[in-house]
């Protein structure tokens, strides 16, 4: 057991960049400064802006924090509360709520915070120091507040938060900190941050978003969340002035805005439904309009691009709407969110959902995270019971599924991929439609055929199923054939519906031989 460990860390390790172990070293070992700085300052800048995008996946009243689907209720606020999970502990300290409540109730909170972490340091992290930062910023500006105990530590978080840049983590985290620096820059008025952001930004923006406007950790739900934070920087500069105003800094990042707007919308269906992709949670997604509106709002629209490099094809066929992933699997170096989904499809029928990727419903529970992340969790085939990418820990991933062959056409992909290349396995499917049926054939080309082959599709819990020898009916409306499927049998599995909630569905699970074929037809 501990060699098989030891062989996963060596695998995970060889992915990372030089820069990511030369900080996780550097880090461990550095004496990390968090409130010590003592640092005050004379003045900030009042900041303007355009209304921001509001989220309602929250609520706060009466000390009552509601996050990711859980309640606590505080006599006195513990903001190092850990009982419900690490993440909704981050939501507590990132302050999303305070869009939501009044001055009076924004300053106890704020003000509570800073005597509580003064004595208790232990939870203080970059990328929740982040998130809180721009909340307060964009809180203290809307209600004119200049509060000199509060300036002090924005100073003294944003120096923290300068000095430890998320380097060992980098994709959506050091994103995150050089927003939240960029925020601090202008409101304390301070060059050393805003070159520190602009630098990153420049270089990690080009990185991170695709040629076709994908950010490549390729969740849904990440890509969202930074367009809108992309959105409220483009806010902040447009509104308020600092450092002779940067038109190129502005222009770089409308530019990729825009891009990122185009692909979520490439990406999703026509009743405006985001897909799941990799870690997405339903409660955290927000309706695509109103990032539209907001973008609009602020003078930008949408380059909707062809969907390419993220590796997902869109294909409108009629009254059905597929997608299908034949991409490799997110950036190499931090795949923390990524899925084992190598060939995994969704099929929508008259913008109703029937094949799903079903996203996710937890970052604490190991075994629930283990399954959701894995290839049983998706419309694919999976060998021995195994993931096509070697899927472990939290957000770990160790050797990982490759594209090695592609050809497509009109209404035509065929693909290969090497992820159970241990088990002398290759992995062969072909996507086509024809007339009104979508056709999916596997190819497990392989030397021996003693293996566990397993197709799973997942349906959404509003489908009707009915189910007889190899044929599968949905809604009355869909038609689904089998060739080459032995063992049908039609299960439940538990759908997420957000962080921890989860409704029961049916999925269809059945062996296979090395060819087999799937149909899914629908009447006119």
């Amino acid at each position: 057991m501990k060699i098989n460990k030891i062989n996963l860390l060596i695998n995970t390790i060889k992915y990372l960049k030089f820069k990511q172990i030369f900080y996780r070293i550097f880090y461990s070992f550095k004496f990390k400064i968090f409130q010590n700085f003592n640092r005050s300052i004379d003045s900030v800048q009042t900041l303007k802006f355009n209304q921001f995008l509001i989220h309602s996946n929250f609520s706060f009243s009466n000390n009552s924090f509601t996050f990711l689907n859980r309640t606590k209720k505080f006599n006195k606020i513990n903001w190092n509360f850990l009982d419900y999970g690490k993440l909704w502990n981050y939501n507590l300290n990132y302050f999303s709520y305070l869009d939501s409540i009044d001055k009076k109730q924004g300053l106890t909170l704020i003000n509570d915070y800073i005597h509580f972490y003064n004595q208790n340091k232990n939870n203080i992290e970059p990328y929740p120091t982040s998130l809180r930062l721009m909340n307060w910023i964009k809180f203290l500006s809307k209600n004119n507040i200049n509060d000199s105990f509060i300036n002090d530590t924005i100073a003294s978080d944003s120096e923290y938060l300068y000095n430890n840049i998320e380097y060992h983590l980098m994709g959506n985290h050091i994103l995150e900190n050089s927003f939240s620096l960029l925020f601090c820059s202008y409101y304390l008025k301070s060059e050393k941050l805003y070159f520190r952001s602009r630098k990153i930004l420049l270089s990690q923006l080009r990185e991170q978003i695709l040629p076709d406007g994908a950010h490549f950790e390729l969740s849904t739900m990440y890509h969202q969340i930074l367009v809108i934070r992309l959105l409220d920087c483009i806010n902040l500069i447009s509104e308020n002035k600092f450092c002779d105003t940067d038109n190129f800094l502005l222009d770089f990042l409308i530019s990729k805005a825009s891009s990122m707007i185009g692909w979520l919308d490439s990406i999703s269906y026509k009743n405006n439904y985001v897909p799941l992709l990799n870690d997405s949670a339903q409660c955290q997604m927000y309706d695509n309009q109103e990032i539209i509106n907001y973008a609009k709002r602020l003078g930008i629209g949408k380059n909707k691009l062809k969907l390419n490099e993220s590796g997902y094809r869109k294909w409108l066929k009629g009254k059905a709407e597929i997608l299908i992933d034949i991409g490799q699997l997110g950036a190499s170096y931090i795949p923390g969110h990524a899925h084992a989904d190598t060939f995994n499809f969704e099929y929508f029928f008259q913008s109703k959902p029937i094949i799903i990727d079903p996203g996710i419903s937890t970052y604490e529970d190991y075994n629930i995270r283990n399954l959701e992340r894995s290839t049983l969790f998706h419309n694919t085939i999976s060998v021995d019971k195994k993931s096509s990418s070697e899927i472990w820990d939290f957000f770990k991933v160790a050797n990982r599924a490759k594209i090695i062959k592609l050809e497509e056409k009109s209404n035509f992909i065929k693909a290969s991929h090497d992820g159970y290349k241990k088990n002398n396995i290759m992995h062969t499917r072909v996507f086509k439609f024809i007339s009104n049926d979508f056709i999916i054939e596997d190819l497990i080309d392989s030397h021996k055929i003693k293996y566990d082959l397993q197709s799973s599709l997942h349906f959404h819990p509003d489908c009707e199923l009915s189910f007889f020898d190899n044929t599968i009916r949905v809604n009355d409306e869909i038609i689904i054939n089998l060739y080459g499927h032995k063992k049908l049998q039609l299960k439940e599995y538990e759908y997420p519906v957000g962080f921890n909630l989860r409704v029961k569905s049916k999925k269809l699970v059945s062996k296979i031989g090395i060819k087999s074929k799937i149909t899914i037809s629908y009447e006119n």
